[in-house]
């Protein structure tokens, strides 16, 4: 495969999996490192090879009732839209507790 194989094999990791989601792990923020490559299996009936490769990532995956610093989009009168990290999240005015208000910060950064 050539002397360029570890980084042919990064830019093709970084391409499939940055930024995709899956159950098991969350959401794949960025890769941090490749640790292993396996040896490639070749595939005759497509002329390609694979690879298994171990590597590191940053990774969000929220759960139930995590509380979450978010950057806010949007207001409606049925909620708002807010940022956090890569995922959007609508937050609905039923699901505020009575006598419980949201602290919303608008500030601005200075240098």
């Amino acid at each position: 495969m050539g002397p360029n194989l570890h980084d042919i094999l990064r830019v093709q990791l970084y391409n499939q999996v940055e930024g995709t989601c899956n159950g098991r792990h969350g959401y794949i923020v960025s890769i941090v490192s490749m640790d292993q490559v396996g040896a490639g299996r070749v595939h005759d009936s497509y002329g390609r090879v694979s690879f298994e490769v171990k590597y590191k990532a940053i990774v969000l995956k929220p759960f139930k009732n995590e509380v979450m610093d978010a950057v806010v989009e949007s207001v409606n009168k049925m909620g708002f839209f807010a940022n956090v990290g890569p995922l959007q999240v609508f937050v609905s005015n039923h699901v505020y507790l009575k006598g419980v208000s949201i602290l919303i910060y608008i500030g601005v950064a200075h240098p």
